[in-house]
């Protein structure tokens, strides 16, 4: 496979992630909670795509800083293993952290009450989200590392 069908092969795994994750939220919160289906996919949509757009925006300024501090001539200082870590652990937290807080904040102001502790709905949903939207990517790279074909 090549590298550029490869990337596309991404984008569209994680979109149907997106996607698959943000209807079946809708649909969840429609059936068990009551909330309308207007309303549940407004709060699904709105919450998912501030994410990958702030959230995921704020996890690649992680990566450049990364990157530019490991330039090693242009600084006299060179990042260590841990600094690496940090940086990685830290690259992962600001999403879901940013989705936390966006869906916390959402289910407030829609004044979504049918969900009893909305702080942890939130964290557990978050979690949710980006299993949803990394997983089918992970199967196919591990795949395709393998060398077993599709």
């Amino acid at each position: 496979m090549s590298s550029e069908s490869q990337q596309s092969l991404f984008i569209v795994l994680f979109f149907l992630g997106f996607f698959a994750f943000t209807i079946g939220e809708s649909f969840w919160l429609n059936k068990k909670k009551g909330v309308t289906p207007g309303r549940a996919f407004g709060f699904s949509f709105a919450s998912n795509i501030f994410t990958i757009t702030v959230g995921l925006f704020l996890s690649a300024v992680v990566f450049v800083a990364l990157v530019a501090m490991s330039r090693g001539e242009s600084l006299e200082v060179t990042p260590d293993n841990t600094m690496v870590a940090a940086a990685f652990v830290l690259s992962v937290v600001i999403p879901v952290g940013v989705l936390v807080l966006a869906k916390w904040l959402l289910l407030r102001f829609l004044k979504i009450t049918s969900v009893e502790r909305p702080f942890v709905y939130s964290l557990l949903a978050s979690v949710a989200f980006f299993f949803s939207v990394s997983i089918l990517a992970f199967l196919v790279e591990y795949v395709r590392v393998r060398g077993w074909t599709l």
